[in-house]
């Protein structure tokens, strides 16, 4: 029995789910407050811990730590030392 098809058939379900996970992250960070900085002329993101742990910072706005109010995002900014944080509403 060749397995070949069926994993890629897995494969193919996993990126469709990965993308839908990715799309709903973005409809919830509208209308919320996120950190960004400037580096290498790229925007980066405060990344969201719980979604991935590797690193503080994120090109990817679906990775973005969300924060409802800005006095909240206020104090997280205050705790980061580098890269000029600044606050953003999406």
């Amino acid at each position: 029995m060749n397995l070949e098809p069926l994993a890629h058939i897995l494969l193919l379900e996993a990126k469709k789910t990965l993308d839908a996970l990715r799309k709903d992250r973005l409809v919830r960070l509208t209308g919320k407050y996120v950190i960004t900085c400037k580096k290498d002329g790229k925007t980066l993101y405060l990344q969201d811990q719980r979604i991935s742990n590797k690193g503080y910072w994120t090109q990817f706005k679906a990775n973005a730590r969300a924060f409802s109010l800005k006095e909240t995002a206020e104090r997280v900014m205050n705790t980061l030392r580098y890269n000029n944080p600044k606050i953003t509403r999406i």
